[in-house]
């Protein structure tokens, strides 16, 4: 997670629910992004957005066999 501020990266992982070393499935990462979205805006942080949400959020190693999720967010103000 990169441009948090207001929550630790163990929260949001777990909002996320996807372990690290475990197979990625792409609808539980839609499902983890939905939720962190509304977990900032819960929190007040109504113009919280996902930088690179539709760009470089997965990154793949070279074989294609291992995933690297990137969060990129902007926080906004609360």
């Amino acid at each position: 997670f990169y441009g948090v501020k207001s929550f630790s990266e163990q929260q949001l992982m777990s909002l996320i629910q996807i372990q690290r070393g475990s197979p990625l499935h792409l609808n539980k990462l839609e499902q983890g992004v939905a939720d962190l979205k509304k977990f900032y805006l819960d929190h007040g942080f109504i113009e919280m957005r996902i930088l690179n949400e539709d760009s470089s959020l997965i990154e793949y190693d070279e074989k294609g066999l291992q995933a690297t999720l990137h969060f990129r967010l902007q926080e906004g103000p609360q």
